[in-house]
């Protein structure tokens, strides 16, 4: 199945408010290479709020017509993670090189707003293990992430 993200979609999505969901919800922020961290959540995490938090963000993006912004600064997953400090990432320049390569593997553009369901169909359809190796080899949740897609192919 082709994945819906266009630039016919991108264009007729950008003639609206882009910061409304149509249960007039704001969209959700969210960095690139989070994009691949929320398609292999498990119910793991860096603390037990993060988890909760984590959770709670994906029954968020389930909902019908919910939309997400494209940032390149702290996101909502970032809110529940201890690894933030202000508005930065203790590990920011690696951060950095995650969000470069997932908006490279997805064809997300920063500031842009997608449909989550967009987004996921995207990343099923594109996304092979060599992609996932080569842009997240050095994460330290790269091989449970890994287990998770060689579970679903």
């Amino acid at each position: 199945m082709k994945s819906r993200i266009t630039k016919d979609v991108v264009l007729t999505l950008n003639r609206f408010d882009m910061n409304k969901t149509k249960e007039n919800n704001e969209a959700v922020e969210l960095r690139p290479h989070h994009s691949a961290c929320l398609r292999f959540f498990v119910g793991k995490g860096y603390s037990e709020d993060f988890v909760a938090h984590t959770a709670a963000l994906i029954k968020r993006l389930s909902n019908e017509g919910c939309l997400v912004k494209i940032t390149n600064s702290c996101d909502e997953l970032c809110k529940g993670c201890p690894n933030r400090t202000g508005n930065k990432c203790l590990s920011q320049e690696k951060v950095e090189k995650l969000d470069t390569k997932w908006s490279k593997a997805l064809k997300l553009e920063i500031g842009k707003t997608y449909y989550w369901t967009d987004i996921k169909a995207n990343f099923d359809n594109t996304i092979r293990e060599k992609t996932l190796c080569d842009n997240c080899s050095d994460c330290n949740w790269f091989s449970l992430c890994l287990e998770i897609f060689d579970s679903l192919r």
